[in-house]
């Protein structure tokens, strides 16, 4: 019996801090291989093999980032990928909401720097190309700051734009 295998980007695997050891994962699972299509945000406990969908499909769910108390999850969302936007879930799988919305940008691979506050990429599409940005959202939706440009990318563009995982 040939058992499933699974290829994905570094940033659709999330190892759930513990302190001690490694005892569940967030992982990105399902779909094609457009990264906005039939995606699902899901635990996977190591020990237990069980397994528990936070996010289905109908989002996209992408790049899940955990809270330093394992907690929360931050991932990147939306029907498509010029429509992703910032959203957190309890790990229950409660108190899921949406934390950014605003149509000029897309924005991606969420990083948690404190407790209260989201390190974020946002691409904003210009003519001729686009430009990337590493912003501060707060969690309480009201604070966003730009920290710095990364750069503009041309229009032709096609790659993949990550952080590391130590940010």
């Amino acid at each position: 019996m040939l058992e499933p295998r699974v290829l994905a980007y570094a940033d659709f695997v999330a190892w759930r801090p513990d302190g001690k050891q490694i005892k569940e994962i967030a992982v990105i699972s399902g779909g094609p291989r457009e990264s906005w299509v039939g995606k699902r945000l899901v635990i996977i406990g190591l020990e237990s093999e069980s397994r528990r969908e936070l996010v289905g499909p109908e989002a996209g769910p992408v790049s899940p980032a955990w809270s330093a108390d394992g907690a929360r999850l931050a991932y990147a969302a939306g029907s498509r990928p010029d429509e992703r936007r910032i959203w957190v879930v309890g790990a229950d799988g409660s108190g899921r909401r949406q934390l950014t919305g605003d149509p000029q940008f897309r924005d991606e691979f969420p990083r948690w720097v404190r407790a209260d506050r989201l390190l974020v990429v946002r691409v904003r599409h210009e003519a001729g190309g686009r430009q990337v940005g590493l912003w501060l959202i707060g969690l309480d939706g009201r604070e966003e700051r730009l920290v710095g440009e990364v750069g503009p990318l041309p229009a032709e563009y096609y790659g993949h734009i990550a952080l590391g995982s130590d940010c």
